[in-house]
């Protein structure tokens, strides 16, 4: 067996004077694993093209974290044509301390090779994933702080903290976070508060604003002052 990226296909050597699948034609594979396609397939040589499960090969393709969806009919006399639609990488999501990478309605992609997808947002918490596509589209009403942020973090399965690239924290409101995201994207218009020696910025009260602010530096170690110190009589 041997599959081919350039071209897209995938070829199952056969005797060709024994019915058995001769080629599977692959469509759409841009991540998956060509290994791990072959696998879920399970064609083997010398396996009888009409012995072939067609449903069976796509539940177990559709298994696979880069897929979304697949097709998987057979062509006879001797062709297995197989269709997938890959996962679009949407978020990294941190869980217990493991990262992987999500698409848009939080279904798990792969841990693997997560370097090149750093650049995409971050989002924390055990039922984060689900909601980091409402939460994306939210964020992105106000393109000047979106691409400041660079994680949100799920608090008590209730709320945002939105982190900015900064270190400072914005702590929206469990309801309502839409408008307060808002109020905080006016308020940098206004007042440049990201701008601000902060640690955070509570949004969770309609009617006030907290800010955090950094402590003050501790004060410098005072030096025991030089006394005049005489000396012992001769």
């Amino acid at each position: 067996f041997f599959f081919s990226s350039r071209r897209r296909h995938t070829r199952c050597s056969r005797d060709w004077s024994s019915d058995v699948c001769s080629s599977d034609l692959v469509e759409g594979r841009e991540e998956t694993a060509a290994s791990d396609l072959l696998a879920a397939l399970g064609v083997q040589r010398g396996d009888l093209l009409l012995d072939f499960d067609a449903e069976a090969a796509r539940a177990r393709i559709e298994e696979l974290g880069w897929v979304r969806e697949a097709m998987v009919s057979r062509l006879l006399p001797d062709r297995i044509h197989v269709e997938v639609t890959e996962r679009v990488p949407f978020a990294l999501w941190q869980n217990d301390r493991k990262l992987t990478l999500i698409d848009r309605e939080g279904e798990v992609i792969t841990d693997k090779a997560l370097g090149r997808f750093s650049t995409l947002p971050m989002i924390v918490g055990r039922d984060a994933a689900p909601l980091a596509g409402s939460l994306m589209d939210m964020l992105a009403q106000q393109p000047g702080l979106r691409q400041r942020v660079r994680a949100a973090v799920r608090v008590g399965g209730r709320r945002w903290d939105i982190h900015f690239d900064n270190g400072v924290i914005a702590k929206l409101p469990e309801e309502n976070a839409t408008a307060a995201w808002t109020r905080l994207a006016d308020l940098e218009t206004q007042y440049r508060v990201l701008d601000r020696v902060l640690l955070s910025i509570d949004l969770r009260l309609a009617d006030r604003l907290v800010l955090g602010l950094e402590p003050p530096p501790p004060p410098p170690p005072k030096t025991p002052a030089r006394g005049n110190t005489k000396g012992r009589g001769a």
